[in-house]
């Protein structure tokens, strides 16, 4: 089986690239210059986030295509001795598992980076407050009732629980199962259910990742919560618009 190149991947077009182009005429030239430095990290880390998802969706298509170069051994049955091919190919699905673990860890390594940068940019955006901190995504979910009134910004409805997920799904996981995991008997695996993504399983599992009745955590798959950075993206791009008139880069 011929190996994918995935390292020739790399996605450019972003989300915040699009909403800059936009944006950044509704301002004054010096304050337009201060936007663009300042949405500048946040397309950088979209695109690794994205960068990422893509060479995950090509390995695994390549991953179920062992299915089906193994398929005749597993309907065979019985016990007998693997053949040349059927030898080769399994080990090529077990470096195959590797990669796919290590695109879904750097999902998570990522995603809580540009999470991160998010919140950065949004304590520059509205201007830092005494004593309330939002320069990270933990802080934003713990603080952002309080900065969010301090500046008068109007958040649509359900923005707390909408960072509350995200903390819990990539943040934590992050924290937890990846970055900080320090359980001296923790068994790591990946799991492949057939019509769906390779997952990463960790047991026993800190408490606050774990599956619900089980002591385990599983990752998620990368295109479900892809879509839910998505929709974070457009909420927080909404909020930018609605209360450009609060700016502090207007305020220079």
């Amino acid at each position: 089986m011929a190996r994918t190149t995935i390292t020739a991947i790399y996605v450019f077009d972003t989300s915040w690239q699009a909403f800059l182009k936009l944006e950044h005429k509704q301002y004054p030239e010096a304050a337009g210059n201060d936007l663009c430095h300042a949405i500048d990290p946040l397309i950088r880390y979209e695109s690794y986030v994205r960068t990422i998802v893509a060479r995950h969706v090509t390995l695994v298509q390549e991953f179920k295509g062992t299915d089906v170069a193994l398929q005749p051994m597993f309907a065979a049955g019985g016990s007998r001795s693997l053949t040349e091919d059927e030898h080769r190919v399994l080990t090529y699905r077990g470096n195959l598992s590797s990669c796919v673990v290590l695109e879904i860890e750097s999902f998570y390594l990522f995603s809580k980076i540009f999470l991160d940068r998010i919140a950065i940019f949004i304590e520059h955006y509205f201007g830092k407050l005494r004593n309330v901190s939002v320069h990270s995504h933990d802080k934003l979910f713990k603080n952002h009732i309080n900065f969010m009134q301090g500046h008068n910004v109007v958040v649509p409805a359900g923005f707390g629980a909408t960072l509350l997920d995200l903390k819990r799904r990539i943040a934590d996981f992050r924290d937890y199962q990846i970055a900080h995991e320090q359980g001296m008997r923790t068994i790591r695996g990946a799991t492949w259910i057939p019509g769906g993504e390779p997952r990463i399983i960790m047991a026993p599992a800190h408490p606050s990742t774990r599956k619900i009745g089980t002591i385990q955590a599983e990752s998620e798959d990368l295109g479900l919560l892809t879509r839910e950075l998505d929709k974070y993206i457009d909420i927080v791009q909404g909020i930018i618009v609605s209360n450009r008139h609060r700016s502090h880069l207007l305020r220079k």
